[in-house]
Order: structure tokens, then C-alpha cells, then sequence
């Protein structure tokens, strides 16, 4: 159970029944661009500790229950003030892009594309803060990708 919710922390942080649309992300002027516009509203979800935003900018396309409130648990740092936050292609070394739980084997539930990384400020002793988001990109806009049961 520890791994499987390290692994769920690790994706949504990294880490079901809602569709992934209706995303503020939409809503945009022509200066801007899909990752400006995520990387935005990510940011504004996190400074005005908005759960319901920030719930916006995940897929959630068949995660199950148990992913979900791991998620929602586990991914929402709002007491942290944000020191950058930019999206790469570069993905963390040695993450998983599966798991496999009861023979059950969970994937991306779309494509990790890119990464969102987010620094906070540093912990105690000066420890990195970085947290690493895979996103992938649905319906014209960037989310962060959650593992979920793969279908047979």
C-alpha cells in the first residue's frame, strides 16, 4: 500500500469518474499559449489554495477512487509559496511510467508529453523542494496525466 500511494504521490506531485474537460484553460487571449496558459492558471489554483482549479488541470479519465484521493491529498501543496514553475520535456530519472498492483497494470491516462516542474521554497536545511507533474495534452489543452487501470 506504501508504494502504491508513493507511486500516486510521485505522479501527481505527482499523482475516475469526471471527464477531463472544462478546463479554464480555454480562456485565453491570442498572446498566450497552452503551456503559458497551464503554467498560469496552476499557479493562480496554488496561491489562492482553489482546490476546485486546481482539480481542473488533472485528467482524470479512469482513475479509480483510491488514485483520485491520493491525488487530491497528496498533490495540492498550497501552504508552500512557489519559487518557479516552467514546463520541459525533460522527465525525472528512474519515474515509472507503469505500475502494476493485483495484476492490474496502471498507466498514463494520456501521454506524458512533457513536465511540469514546480520548485517551492526549500525545506528545512536546505533541502530541494521540486515537485514533478507529468502532463500530456487533451482537447487542446495541457493536464496532468494520473495512472489508471489499463482497459482489457
Amino acid at each position: 500500500m506504501k508504494c502504491f500511494q508513493l507511486v500516486c504521490w510521485s505522479l501527481a506531485a505527482i499523482s475516475a469518474l469526471v471527464g477531463c474537460s472544462g478546463s479554464h484553460l480555454s480562456e485565453r487571449n491570442s498572446t498566450n499559449t497552452p503551456q503559458s496558459d497551464f503554467i498560469e492558471a496552476f499557479r493562480r489554483a496554488h496561491d489562492t489554495h482553489d482546490s476546485e482549479a486546481m482539480r481542473k488541470l488533472f485528467c482524470w479519465d479512469g482513475a479509480t477512487p483510491e488514485v483520485r484521493e491520493s491525488t487530491e491529498r497528496n498533490s495540492y501543496a498550497f501552504e508552500e509559496k512557489i519559487v518557479s514553475i516552467k514546463i520541459t520535456s525533460e522527465h525525472p530519472a528512474g519515474r515509472a511510467n507503469e505500475f502494476t498492483r493485483d495484476g492490474i497494470t496502471y498507466p498514463f491516462n494520456l501521454p506524458a508529453t512533457s513536465e511540469l516542474v514546480v520548485e517551492l521554497e526549500p525545506l528545512p536545511r536546505g533541502a530541494s523542494n521540486t515537485n514533478y507533474y507529468p502532463v500530456g495534452f487533451k482537447d487542446s489543452h495541457y493536464l496532468t496525466t494520473l495512472m489508471a487501470p489499463k482497459l482489457r
